[in-house]
């Protein structure tokens, strides 16, 4: 009998904090001067490619940019409800 492993990479693609921060100070205007400048960085990465995973499971990707405002909202929530 064979056993039978397979991996997938669950990436949507890479990114670094310059367009974290970036992404936070155009979606919270009122929230930009919280939020430091980053310097870009150019680290370099594997190349990574999901697409057994988006066929195998049917997974469509979220953006990067949605990802992060929704996280960046809920966190400034949290922060309002314990002041």
């Amino acid at each position: 009998m064979r056993c039978h492993i397979s991996y997938y990479a669950s990436l949507a693609g890479h990114f670094d904090n310059s367009q974290i921060a970036s992404i936070i100070r155009k979606a919270f205007p009122e929230q930009a001067h919280r939020i430091p400048d980053v310097a870009a960085t150019s680290i370099p990465h594997y190349e990574i490619n999901s697409s057994k995973a988006q066929k195998d499971f049917g997974i469509t990707w979220r953006s990067f940019e949605e990802c992060i405002v929704d996280t960046a909202a809920a966190l400034f929530a949290l922060e309002k409800s314990v002041a």
